[in-house]
């Protein structure tokens, strides 16, 4: 076998193992979590034009994507798998790209290690079997690096070049946030390169020129996106991914290390964040070393692209919002690893020796990010189990049954409810006395012989009795006769209180004045 042939067939078959991977975990029927319910209902109950302004829940997607989810749902139905086969395909979509991105940058033998660490991602893996964008979002940064890529460099007719260029960037724009960052600092990178190192203007114009109509439409779309209100905590739930507000220099230094180590440990899953730092700069250096200045420039550019975006508290570089940056964090990690195997290579002693070193630390950084993904694949993470509660609830109701919600598993009850046909008379919450209303109780279970109090996990500052205080309350009005526990670690749980039955009342904590009267929404 050629080693042309032997290339294509180790990294088809590695592209089929990560697609395995992300099919295992895509096809296991899980719940839908928070978030995930929360775009459902809003692609449920919005038409295309409604989904380019604010979305219910406090929910931010690109219009691109939501556009696409809504066709989806229109034409093949709600059900978890088939919202979620988008982010399987964007994910599918991510080894490919990452293949013949990997392969343009550093070589057939580097696009091996590329791919397979892309296989092995187990942020990817979570995000392919997800009813977000994030998939799309890792998806759409590799195919603006490698239309770039082809921009400046390859050989042909310039304006089928261009127009692949402008197609590409203007649907990246489209479907995710992040690929104006992306291709912001691409665009950057090239011209720096393109001006300082090379002084080829014309390249440099055909890349301003190229990039033009994605950055204005980038550009409109994130003007229209930050007129939204955002997540009423919006900061506080990226602690590590915006330094504090009024940042020094002092303050910003002090942060990147904080940014830096929460971003290893998820979306990019490995262990060390001092180490993964050593082996990106050495994969930089090893794409300078072997001229590789375009693809040097490129990725120098997304990162600072992605710091200033973070520094400048636009776009938070932490958890599910920075799985944009896995396919060049991957290629670059790669291009070290090939670069130590070259090391490694030489009749030097010295050269070896510090292949060697570069390879046990890659071993001990990525070690975590192996085992996270085996068992992401073998046994999904799930979120939120409250669709399966629903499910057992609607299986075991009798006539009389009614189903009150916890307040915050209101969209729980409102995407699932109509699926099972449950009677959800209302939300249950806890108030001070001085604001309480027993009537909205005595109204929701009127007539009713048993009633189900169900919750999913928790997505709430709610003290950790706050559901055991309910049930309490619940009680002094019948007996509580079945439950099913509540997991130790917290989630979805169901208490079945029959109304006929003469009351029972069980101890209430005491959670303070604010939690002390039951009242139904």
């Amino acid at each position: 076998m050629s080693s042309r042939a032997w290339w294509w067939t180790a990294t088809a078959a590695l592209v089929l193992a990560g697609t395995a991977g992300q099919v295992l975990a895509w096809v296991r029927d899980r719940a839908f979590w928070g978030d995930e319910l929360y775009i459902a209902i809003n692609l449920r109950s919005m038409s295309y034009g409604e989904l380019t302004g604010p979305l219910a829940y406090s929910q931010a997607a690109p219009v691109g994507w939501l556009f696409g989810e809504k066709f989806v749902y229109e034409t093949l139905g709600g059900g978890e798998r088939i919202l979620r086969a988008p982010s399987l395909v964007a994910g599918i979509v991510t080894l490919v790209l990452m293949a013949a991105v990997a392969r343009r940058a550093i070589g057939r033998a580097g696009a091996l290690v590329a791919v397979a660490l892309t296989a092995m991602s187990p942020g990817l893996l979570y995000y392919a079997a997800e009813l977000k964008q994030y998939a799309v979002e890792a998806a759409a940064a590799l195919a603006v690096l490698l239309v770039g890529d082809v921009l400046v460099t390859s050989t042909g007719r310039r304006w089928w070049r261009i127009a692949a260029f402008v197609a590409v960037t203007v649907l990246a724009v489209s479907i995710s946030f992040s690929a104006l960052l992306v291709l912001g600092g691409v665009v950057a990178g090239l011209v720096v390169q393109r001006a300082v190192a090379t002084q080829r203007w014309r390249d440099v114009a055909v890349v301003v020129a190229g990039a033009a109509p994605a950055l204005a439409f980038g550009g409109f779309l994130a003007v229209r996106r930050l007129d939204q209100p955002l997540v009423p905590n919006h900061y506080d739930l990226f602690r590590t991914g915006f330094p504090p507000a009024d940042a020094g220099p002092v303050q910003l230094a002090s942060w990147l290390p904080r940014m830096w180590s929460g971003f290893v440990e998820w979306p990019l899953g490995w262990a060390v964040p001092a180490l993964v730092l050593l082996a990106v700069v050495g994969g930089l250096v090893a794409l300078a070393v072997r001229g590789r200045w375009t693809w040097f420039a490129m990725l120098v550019g997304i990162w600072a692209a992605a710091l200033a975006g973070a520094a400048t508290r636009q776009f938070p570089l932490e958890d599910r919002l920075a799985a944009y940056l896995l396919g060049p964090t991957l290629l670059t990690l790669a291009a070290a690893i090939d670069g130590a195997v070259r090391l490694a290579l030489r009749r030097d002693i010295a050269a070896r020796v510090v292949a060697v070193v570069a390879a046990v630390a890659v071993v001990v950084a990525f070690a975590p990010a192996a085992h996270a993904s085996y068992t992401q694949a073998t046994h999904p993470r799930y979120r939120d189990a409250g669709g399966d509660i629903l499910t057992e609830v609607a299986a075991r109701l009798r006539p009389g049954d009614v189903v009150l919600m916890y307040v915050f598993s209101r969209p729980l009850g409102a995407w699932y409810g109509p699926r099972y046909k449950l009677p959800i008379v209302g939300h249950a919450d806890l108030f001070p006395d001085d604001d309480c209303q027993p009537s909205s109780v005595d109204a929701a279970l009127a007539g009713a012989k048993r009633v189900w109090y169900v919750h999913g996990a928790k997505y709430s500052g709610h003290p950790a009795g706050f559901h055991e205080r309910v049930v309490a309350m619940l009680s002094t009005r019948g007996r509580v006769v079945d439950a099913r526990p509540q997991p130790a670690e917290g989630g979805a749980s169901w208490v079945l209180i029959d109304l006929t039955a003469p009351p029972q009342p069980l101890p209430a904590p005491d959670l303070g004045p604010q939690f002390s009267c039951l009242r139904v929404r």
